[in-house]
């Protein structure tokens, strides 16, 4: 019973923790033994692939509206906002597609076992956007997490907001022009 009220009280407290680092020696104790196995299973879902499109789709239509949470909070008063259900719900859905539509694209794009980082280089737009996606990804997170938690870094990063539209615009640019020039493609 001790164990039980110990980890509802943990579970309380530091449920991310807890849910990363189970996720985390899950994910290690699996792949060890089957590396080569999840690697056949992941070319099916690589590039012009039926499942890869699908999972490009699915991750593309996260992304976009995740950017909802942008239209909710910057676009009438806040009483729009409330009215909306508020700007922290609206940031969770934010983050929560956005992490969806990340990771949906990069096993697109061939994460975690065909994922060739030089590829991306010479991949034309989709390595643009790749690295975009990765880009806007960890400004996201140091928006969300880190922003706030840094009261005495607030002056130096007050273009922060500004600098991670810019990267989501032109990710978006370069995701459309990937998928312009990609289509009739085999």
């Amino acid at each position: 019973m001790k164990f039980r009220e110990n980890f509802q009280r943990s579970w309380k407290t530091y449920p991310f923790i807890i849910v990363v680092l189970t996720s985390v020696f899950a994910s290690i104790s699996f792949l060890s033994g089957s590396q080569q196995v999840l690697a056949d299973a992941f070319k099916g879902l690589k590039g012009g692939s039926a499942n890869g499109l699908l999972l490009t789709y699915t991750g593309s239509i996260s992304l976009v509206a995740a950017k909802f949470y942008t239209v909710v909070k910057r676009v009438g008063t806040p009483t729009y906002a409330r009215r909306m259900g508020g700007a922290k719900l609206w940031l969770s859905l934010h983050v929560g597609l956005s992490f969806i539509g990340l990771v949906l694209v990069l096993l697109h794009a061939g994460l975690p076992f065909q994922f060739k980082y030089a590829a991306l280089l010479s991949g034309g737009f989709a390595g643009l956007a790749t690295w975009l996606l990765i880009g806007v990804s960890v400004s996201g997170v140091f928006g969300r997490y880190l922003f706030k938690r840094l009261p005495m870094m607030q002056k130096e990063f007050r273009y922060w907001r500004q600098a991670h539209l810019v990267i989501v615009a032109l990710l978006f640019m370069f995701a459309v022009a990937h998928m312009t020039t990609t289509i009739g493609e085999d």
